[in-house]
């Protein structure tokens, strides 16, 4: 499976907020890699504009479509870009939300832009992400259309 560069974002944003805590955060980001090939269920939803961001070069942009292509494969994967003709409109940064199976923990919500990481686990909070998410993900193009998608991308680099 192609490794996507995750030291490359770092390099090229003038978003980290600290220099000094890129390769903590460059580990943190593979580690949450790797969970993509265990046994858990990951959706992904991305604007299409991301696709067309030469963070790194044109050849990290071209391993990182690959990566999408190879993740976007994997049973446990969803992948859906949101097209540049949606009527939604992404938040600058991104959202992740962690459930767990053990009743007891709780859902995490993540929110990450160029303030930083902000963790959430009120239940309100969690909704409303959760919400962010539905309404994204409801304007996104189907896994079959976001492979094809990139595929088309790829092409024109």
């Amino acid at each position: 499976m192609t490794q996507a560069n995750p030291k490359a974002l770092f390099d090229a944003s003038p978003f980290v907020p600290d220099p000094d805590q890129a390769e903590a955060l460059v580990r943190v980001r593979m580690r949450r890699q790797k969970l993509l090939t265990d046994d858990v269920a990951v959706s992904v939803t991305i604007a299409a504009a991301l696709l067309y961001v030469y963070t790194g070069g044109r050849h990290v942009l071209e391993g990182q479509l690959r990566h999408l292509l190879e993740l976007g494969e994997l049973p446990n994967v969803e992948i859906r870009v949101i097209p540049f003709e949606s009527a939604a409109c992404p938040i600058e940064g991104g959202i992740t939300v962690f459930d767990f199976d053990n009743e007891h923990e709780p859902s995490v919500a993540v929110s990450e832009d160029q303030g930083g990481l902000a963790i959430r686990d009120g239940d309100i909070e969690i909704r409303r992400y959760r919400r962010a998410l539905d309404h994204l993900k409801s304007h996104a193009l189907t896994p079959a259309d976001t492979q094809s998608f990139i595929r088309r991308r790829l092409e024109e680099l």
